[in-house]
């Protein structure tokens, strides 16, 4: 090959690289960003956000094109599984939207097609094909200052310039940020949440594998871990707080034994956990004492509702999927629940309840290629540096199980095949 071709080659190959990155961050990062800039500009967000996803959409139609016509497309075997259960789901949602005319509460059927086709499927096959031309380390930095930006914006929005403006205020409800006309919500309670989270999750995941050389980044993360924190405390919803509390552990015992100097590893683990939760408790305990935070009244709403037996409508929603699996058990029955024309909330019910036995099975063997490639990716040292997106993406997926769809949240997917793949880069 010459010197001229193989320029070209690495030229493509760099391309490929950050289409591939743009596909990720731009499709599971960046909407605080830009729903803050909407909210501030007040101008019209479902128009600017079909923009941009259509522009998203472009990238990733560019670098299946190039990958494509370079190397040819080709489905690795640990996502064989991925994508014959979306293609049932596909199946499953011409039938249902085309044919069928099955109503959906609050969306329509182009939303549900494109968001799906779209936003999910295509950026999927974009990263399938263009995954092992990732730059690890540029992805790992785009999304630390992507969540520190989203999450600056967020809490700049809410007690700044948003409808209460108060921090007193703010903590005692749940946050959101609302369309520019007040009739609808921009940003959701579970979105603020996750970001909160997410951060908080990626700085404790930096400090404890010590990711940065700089020592003011070193410095910068700890009191990003107070932001994290409060954006968490504001969103106010209880997914979100349980999968970081979930995660903080899991981190702390897979860095435990990934070390091969284990005592000292532990050492710095215990401190790093004791200081966090005296830090975090004192915040909360002097937070509570001058403020009403209704994360806490929530949490503990939730725990006294379920000593009452008492159900959510939530619980309805639950027992309404299962019950539409148990209807049609083996190719499923619809891709909304018959008990309120919605999504159940659970990545697993949905997957019943909308494909049946035939898709859980496709379904399963996607998710345990993932749990197999998150527990590599977080467990042994080579990766290591893989760990702060590895446990980002395993935050995400771990709020499938109680907020998101198959559909409508795109991130779910295109992270769980990030985290499927990382491994092979």
């Amino acid at each position: 090959m010459s010197y001229k071709a193989i320029n070209s080659f690495n030229k493509m190959s760099k391309l490929v690289g950050l289409l591939s990155l743009f596909v990720i961050i731009l499709n599971c990062f960046s909407y605080p960003i830009t729903s803050v800039i909407i909210a501030y500009l007040k101008v019209p967000s479902n128009s600017i956000n079909i923009g941009l996803k259509f522009i998203y959409l472009c990238f990733a139609l560019l670098s299946i094109f190039i990958v494509s016509v370079k190397d040819g497309v080709r489905v690795p075997k640990l996502m064989l599984g991925g994508m014959i259960f979306l293609l049932l789901y596909s199946v499953r949602l011409f039938v249902d939207l085309g044919i069928l005319n099955i109503p959906m509460t609050a969306y329509s059927s182009s939303y549900v097609f494109s968001y799906f086709f779209g936003a999910t499927l295509v950026p999927i096959i974009a990263l399938i094909v263009g995954y092992k031309y990732l730059d690890v380390k540029l992805l790992t930095k785009y999304i630390f200052w992507t969540l520190v930006i989203a999450n600056l914006f967020l809490i700049y929005f809410l007690l700044v310039l948003g409808d209460f403006g108060d921090l007193e205020k703010q903590l005692a409800m749940r946050a959101h940020i609302k369309t520019e006309d007040a009739t609808g919500t921009l940003i959701n309670p579970i979105l603020i949440g996750y970001y909160g989270a997410s951060l908080f999750l990626f700085c404790l995941n930096a400090i404890l594998i010590d990711l940065f050389s700089s020592k003011f980044l070193k410095l910068l993360l700890y009191p990003l871990l107070g932001l994290g924190c409060i954006v968490l405390l504001l969103g106010a919803s209880r997914g979100p707080l349980v999968g970081l509390i979930f995660m903080m552990t899991l981190s702390l015992i897979f860095h435990f034994f990934r070390s091969r100097e284990k005592v000292v590893k532990l050492g710095k683990g215990l401190l790093i956990s004791f200081a966090g939760f005296y830090l975090l408790s004192g915040t909360i305990a002097q937070l509570t004492k001058k403020y009403d935070i209704h994360l806490i009244y929530r949490m503990e709403k939730f725990f006294n509702d379920r000593e009452k037996g008492r159900k959510e409508v939530r619980d309805l929603s639950f027992e309404g999927a299962w019950n539409d699996f148990l209807s049609s058990p083996v190719v499923g029955k619809q891709f909304v629940g018959t008990y309120d024309n919605f999504y159940p909330h659970n990545i697993f019910l949905e997957v019943l309840m909308a494909t049946g036995i035939l898709g859980a099975i496709f379904f399963l063997w996607y998710f345990l290629n993932f749990l197999k490639s998150s527990i590599i990716l977080i467990s042994i040292e080579k990766y290591k540096f893989h760990t702060p997106v590895a446990f980002t993406c395993l935050l995400c997926f771990f709020l499938s199980i109680t907020s998101g769809s198959i559909f409508g949240s795109p991130d779910i997917w295109i992270l769980m095949t990030l985290n499927t793949l990382l491994i092979k880069v």
